[in-house]
């Protein structure tokens, strides 16, 4: 395959599947857009809402008490203190742990499968798309492989197969820190691997489940909701976050080839005048499409 050059193109046919995009995953990126687009007024505004990578969903967690402002600020650091590509890489593990390791509930379950399909399909597009994430991605396939070896090593150290998804998700998740000191610490800096950041950040977001906000009379699925409700309002934005980056003649190359799920939303942002592209300077106008 190296001789012939066709390792990618192995990769895709086995790692990837197509499938269409349901009703209600488009309007809950629908919904999440045109929430956004209320507060772009000019076109600074405009700007500031485009370039959310996560934030605006985070600082909208439910209370105002010292508690919830603790987690809500260390949520924060997840999209804020990092790197775009590095960031998509840890929200996408600490979303698959999640999904491993909590049950879908009925309150639940499309929040879930949203978080899940848009984690799933932003890593496609760091790993297979470049083109298109060319602006945002770094080093982002260098985090990648860097991850999927330390994860080899801590599977090896376990006897855990890696094809035994649920309990090698509960044995990353089981893993604590004996002392306060930050991944980067423990595993040097040479060493671009972000799979206990992405542990960390799952136990973090487990914790919405217990925001005061909603002990009060509610069942505990109510707080599970409300956790996968956080985890795809903030995959909507970094999705988003993507697509303004992403140059149209990109966009326009992969019509060819039946278009990509990205494309539609950078044109569902232009609709709405949102984007780097698209810039409102007069009245309330929009650039409808």
């Amino acid at each position: 395959m190296d001789f012939f050059g066709i390792q990618a193109q192995f990769e895709e046919i086995i790692y990837t599947l197509s499938d269409r995009v349901t009703l209600d995953l488009w309007e809950h990126i629908f919904g999440e857009v045109l929430k956004k687009s209320r507060f772009a007024d000019d076109s600074e505004s405009a700007m500031r809402v485009s370039s959310a990578i996560g934030d605006w969903s985070l600082r909208d967690i439910q209370g105002e008490d010292r508690e919830t402002e603790k987690k809500r600020e260390r949520l924060l650091r997840y999209v804020m203190e990092m790197d775009y590509d590095q960031s998509l890489l840890v929200w996408h593990i600490a979303t698959e742990l999640l999904y491993q390791s909590e049950p879908a509930t009925e309150e639940s379950h499309s929040d879930r499968e949203f978080s899940k399909i848009l984690s799933d399909y932003m890593m496609y597009l760091m790993m297979m798309q470049p083109t298109l994430m060319s602006a945002v991605v770094g080093i982002g396939k260098i985090r990648f492989r860097d991850t999927c070896e330390e994860a080899k090593r801590f599977f090896k150290r376990r006897h855990i197969k890696s094809r035994d998804i649920k309990k090698a998700s509960e044995a990353i998740l089981s893993v604590t820190a004996p002392t306060k000191a930050e991944p980067i610490d423990v595993k040097g800096d040479r060493s671009k691997s972000v799979l206990f950041d992405g542990s960390m950040l799952a136990k973090e977001l487990k914790g919405l489940k217990e925001l005061p906000e909603l002990k009060d009379g509610l069942k505990k699925a109510k707080g599970e909701a409300y956790m996968w409700e956080v985890v795809s309002k903030v995959w909507a934005e970094l999705l988003c976050y993507a697509a303004t980056k992403c140059g149209a003649i990109e966009h326009a190359a992969q019509l060819s080839k039946g278009g990509e799920l990205i494309s539609f939303v950078w044109l569902l942002m232009a609709h709405f005048g949102l984007g780097d592209q698209f810039q409102i300077n007069q009245g309330d106008a929009r650039a409808w499409l």
